[in-house]
């Protein structure tokens, strides 16, 4: 796994609006482009939003490395449909850190994205990079490595406008969406997913939140 990370390391991103990405995969025969969905895009409702199944291939589960899942992307409430919210703060969405420290993992789906939906994907995510990560199949099938892409938002977007704030609070609506995404995949998935997500500070796991969260512990949640 160490060796892939340095493979991953070594590749460049892709800046919003990802210039060269369809070229870049056609000149490498690539059909699809490999996406680590973390958040919205493993709830298979949301992700079919925007990601066609016309390929027949994924979303499965998978593990990335190097990266640290935190709820740091601040929100604009007029321009998103996760309206409703307990509060001002509670308006963050999920992001991930480079860490590059295989210690810090984070599990998502795996989206086999066809050149044709990409567009749709560069606009709703018109925040985010894409970044090189390398990656292994949830579970003890297949235990071969592998390079993904992953969508990272940095401290500032190509417009100059702030979008990582990580004082903010999970939006309420967003999280349930990101959670049952999770969830789908069964309870292993899920509680790992509550371990490897984190509030802003990059510290406190959401399962910690979730408990102390009065409209969020109403739900059913893992122990």
């Amino acid at each position: 796994m160490r060796a892939r990370m340095g493979d991953a390391a070594g590749l460049s991103a892709f800046c919003h609006p990802w210039d060269g990405l369809e070229a870049c995969l056609r000149e490498t025969g690539a059909e699809c482009l490999s996406l680590v969905g973390y958040g919205s895009l493993v709830n298979a409702a949301s992700a079919a939003m925007t990601v066609s199944s016309a390929g027949g291939l994924g979303p499965w589960p998978v593990v990335a490395f190097g990266v640290r899942r935190v709820f740091n992307y601040a929100m604009d409430p007029t321009h998103s449909r996760y309206m409703s919210s307990v509060g001002p703060e509670a308006r963050a969405l999920l992001n991930v850190r480079l860490s590059g420290k295989i210690e810090h993992a984070l599990n998502g789906a795996l989206l086999e994205v066809g050149l044709a939906d990409l567009p749709a994907l560069r606009e709703r995510e018109s925040d985010y990079d894409l970044a090189p990560v390398a990656c292994l199949n949830w579970g003890g099938e297949d235990r071969e490595p592998f390079i993904a892409w992953i969508l990272v938002c940095s401290e500032t977007s190509e417009r100059g406008k702030r979008r990582v704030d990580n004082g903010l609070l999970p939006n309420h609506d967003y999280y349930s969406v990101c959670r049952e995404g999770a969830e789908s995949y069964g309870a292993e998935f899920l509680s790992a997913w509550l371990d490897s997500t984190f509030l802003g500070n990059g510290e406190t796991p959401v399962r910690r939140w979730e408990r102390a969260t009065p409209e969020i512990h109403s739900r059913e949640s893992i122990d």
